[in-house]
């Protein structure tokens, strides 16, 4: 098994930045994977497995944080990013005009 950061994803192909030698590599969720009420996003750290010249995300590592919103309607939280080491908040005081 190969270890890798997800640092792009797009419905079931996830781009893959290898923890080894930090290649770049594109690799498809096992079907069981993206069942889960936790699916995949960007910055879970994974297990890939080598088929020829493709790669498949077998496995998904425990998340040390998460970024998320509620849901309120559905009463869920939808994980937008996990395993975050840097946050920057940007923001302006002046422009506009603050209520």
């Amino acid at each position: 098994m190969i270890k890798a950061q997800v640092i792009r994803s797009s419905q079931r192909e996830f781009e893959c930045r290898l923890t080894i030698g930090s290649e770049v590599v594109t690799a498809k969720a096992l079907g069981n994977l993206l069942k889960n009420n936790d699916s995949i996003v960007v910055g879970d750290r994974v297990l890939l497995e080598r088929l020829g010249n493709e790669f498949e995300i077998h496995e998904v590592e425990k998340r040390k944080n998460e970024i998320f919103r509620i849901i309120v309607r559905e009463q869920k939280k939808k994980v937008t990013a996990a395993n975050c080491d840097l946050l920057v908040i940007v923001t302006s005081v002046s422009l506009p005009a603050y209520k």
